[in-house]
Formats: C-alpha cells, structure tokens, sequence
C-alpha cells in the first residue's frame, strides 16, 4: 500500500475503532434491547426527518450511482466499488437469509412482549432478517472505497461521519439494533479493506489489468 492509502485507512479505521469499542462496552452494560429502547426515547421532528433521508445513503441504489460515476472515472476503481459491493451484499444475505433467517426486529421482537416502540409515521418498518444490517454495511464499504479514492483527510472524515450517522439512523428509525449495526459496520470495513487489498496485489503481478483510466471517456462538445 502507498503511504496515501495507509494514511487514510489509518484516519477513517481508528477513529471507528475507539467508537465500536465504545459501542460495545456500551452493549454489555446495558444489554441489546436496553441500549435500543435508549435510543428510541430519543426523538425530535427534525431529527426524524433527517434521518429519514440519511438512512437511504446506505441503500444499495447509492452504491449503483457511485459505481456509475466511476465508470467514467476509473476502471480501477469500478473494479474497487463493485468487488466491494458484490461481497458486502453476499455476506449482508449470508447473514438474514441464511444464519438467522427471520430473525426479529425491534418493532417486531418488543411486540411479542408486549412493549410498544415509537416509530415514524408513514414510514416502512421492517419486522423480520434484523442481522446484520444491511444498510450499515453498504454505508460502511461505499464509504471506505470513496475515501481511498479521493484520499484527503477532510473528506476521508466527513465520509466517515455519513457511514456513521446511516448507521445510528437504522437504531433511530426503529429498523435495526444495536448489535446489528455494530456488525455491520465492522462486516463492511473488513470485506472492503481485504477485497482492496486483494484487488491491489493483483494489479501489482499485473500492471496491464485494471488501468486507472476510464471506462468510459466523456468528452463535452465545445
């Protein structure tokens, strides 16, 4: 890896690193539903609406749009985006179809004992397949990939802020827990980072594959 690349990984990893260990310890002081049920007691008109928007950064259609941005910008890159939306998205449906399958989520789990959650009005809350979550791991490695692209440190934070609040919007929005997002956001770092590397050692043995050029070459009319 250059020092560049290094750079950026160490000021987006590290910084979340301190905040997943904080998550955690928070987890196991006050356990899973507990820190939820914190959470949805928080609320306010705006915040639900901007969170409402903020949650759709990590739907897949954003990926889509970024990945079609670089097909005029990159074809190294496109490689990049796609390898790292194709595993994310396979080990997103590993984990609702397959390992917990029909898993609950919140509003569904808190009204089978009873409890009531507050949800938004008009918006769409899901009930089933809560692990992991899906839109936090897509934020997590489009974001990632968007940082190693760009490489300034301005951008590399606030791209980590996005991921971050897309993550915390799954909790508020009733969507997911804690635990789920948690996961997640470690699922779409590590996938991203090893199918970078991967993808880099590959390119290295061959320097002809995958120019930094674009795919497809736009060029204004005067």
């Amino acid at each position: 890896m250059t020092k560049g690349e290094i750079q950026t990984l160490r000021l987006f990893i590290w910084p979340l690193s301190i905040l997943l260990g904080i998550t955690a310890i928070l987890i196991l002081q006050y356990g899973r539903d507990n820190l939820f049920l914190m959470v949805n007691a928080i609320h306010h008109p705006l915040a639900d609406r901007l969170f409402t928007w903020i949650t759709w950064l990590g739907d897949g259609w954003m990926n889509i749009l970024v990945l079609i941005w670089f097909v005029f910008q990159s074809r190294k890159w496109l490689v990049h985006g796609a390898a790292a939306f194709l595993l994310s998205f396979l080990f997103s449906r590993l984990g609702k179809d397959i390992l917990f399958n029909g898993a609950f989520r919140p509003v569904k789990y808190f009204e089978a004992g009873g409890t009531v959650i507050r949800t938004i009005e008009g918006l769409q809350i899901h009930e089933y397949n809560t692990f992991p979550s899906g839109h936090t791991i897509t934020a997590f490695s489009m974001f990632l990939i968007l940082s190693l692209y760009f490489r300034k440190s301005s951008l590399t934070l606030f791209f980590l802020c996005m991921a971050i609040l897309v993550g915390f919007s799954r909790i508020y929005l009733a969507q997911h827990f804690p635990t789920d997002v948690f996961a997640g956001a470690i699922i779409g770092v590590t996938v991203t980072l090893l199918t970078y590397i991967f993808i880099e050692q590959y390119r290295q043995k061959h320097p002809d594959k995958f120019k930094d050029l674009p795919v497809i070459k736009y060029t204004p009319h005067a």
